[in-house]
């Protein structure tokens, strides 16, 4: 389950870094689990809308000494071209882990230039194209709804379906109410 991140780790006592090619930044890896996706909360933030908004998790094993990437994500994740599941890939140096349009390199020694090591307090998300500006940590609440207001256009066709299908089911039941009436008229006259 996806929780906020705390401050984590410094770049001394990161144990490794994911690298994203697309931006140049480095993201600190230590004993808590990094959470990856599209909502601002995770320390990787991926600002791309085919991202799960908690698209994957690195999550590190003291007793191992080891790195394991687990996928979340509704369109997958991979780690060198290969598909991962939730259950996780151990990571080894040099990895790239695939998040739709956004490459992360797994690595253990500390990041040169032109990488710059983001904490998580100052994180911006990620784009595989070019830095993004900072999501609003405010979300947008929208008003409740009736259902009577929705556009969609299955939604839509579903009530006049149902509209149509009572209106017949009313004609058919003054039908069948008229044809007894006549009945009853021409049995009482005869």
């Amino acid at each position: 389950m996806p929780f906020p991140e705390d401050e984590g780790v410094t770049r001394d006592q990161a144990a490794a870094y994911l690298l994203d090619l697309g931006s140049n930044r480095a993201y600190a890896l230590g004993g808590r689990p990094v959470g990856i996706g599209r909502d601002p909360v995770n320390y990787v933030a991926i600002r791309e809308a085919t991202v799960s908004r908690f698209h994957g998790e690195v999550r590190y094993d003291p007793t191992a000494g080891s790195f394991t990437f687990h996928s979340m994500g509704a369109h997958g994740s991979t780690v060198n071209g290969t598909r991962v599941s939730e259950s996780g890939l151990v990571l080894s140096e040099g990895d790239i882990l695939g998040i739709q349009g956004t490459s992360l390199r797994f690595t253990t020694a500390r990041p040169q230039p032109p990488y710059q090591t983001v904490a998580r307090a100052d994180q911006v998300p990620t784009s595989p194209s070019m830095p993004t500006p900072p999501l609003p940590l405010q979300r947008s609440v929208e008003p409740p709804t009736t259902g009577l207001e929705t556009t969609d256009p299955r939604r839509l066709s579903s009530r006049k379906r149902w509209r149509t299908a009572w209106l017949m089911a009313l004609v058919a039941a003054a039908i069948v109410v008229g044809l007894i009436l006549l009945y009853l008229r021409r049995r009482h006259s005869a």
